[in-house]
This record gives structure tokens, sequence and C-alpha cells, in this order.
């Protein structure tokens, strides 16, 4: 038996047309997990990072600048003892490198 969301996916491959397109060969993929399981397979390549922003406060990696600006917003106004830099207004987002 399919789940609903396997279901779902599998029907972007007929309603919509290839939105992530390989550099190296010009072939189109619905979904950025299929291009990165090409990009492997077929080019030898290894899987992409994925690019993360880093909390200086305390190390934590978020997947986009809002998530890291939400996370931040936890720091501000925190009591005593949590750290350096606790309540500081939030740093720009930076991707790791």
């Amino acid at each position: 038996m399919l789940s609903a969301a396997y279901i779902t996916d599998h029907m972007k491959v007929h309603s919509q047309g290839p939105n992530h397109i390989c550099e190296l060969c010009n072939k189109g993929f619905t979904t950025a997990a299929y291009l990165r399981v090409h990009a492997v397979k077929d080019h030898g390549l290894s899987a992409p990072r994925v690019e993360r922003f880093l909390c200086k406060l305390c190390g934590v990696h978020c997947k986009t600048p809002a998530q890291l600006n939400g996370h931040l917003q936890t720091h501000a106004g925190a009591g005593a003892g949590a750290g350096e830099g606790a309540g500081a207004a939030p740093a720009e987002a930076q991707p790791l490198r």
C-alpha cells in the first residue's frame, strides 16, 4: 500500500513540469531530491550539502535565515546564566561554509 504523501509527490510527475534542472546535462526533475539522486548516480557527484545558518550565540543550525531569526528570538530576554550574548539583538544570518 502506498502512503498519501508518496501519491501526492508522485502526482507532481504528471501534473507539473520539471522545475529542477541538472546543470551538467540539462535533464529535468520534479523534485530537488530526484535531482540530487541523479547527480550522485549519473555524474558521480557527492550529494550537495544543504546550506545552513549558524546561531553565533549557541551553535544551533537553521535551514533558512528566517528560521535563524526566529531562533534568535529565543535568546532575547533570556535570564541570567543563559550564556554570553543573551538578550542581544539578532545578528545577521550567515551561511556556513
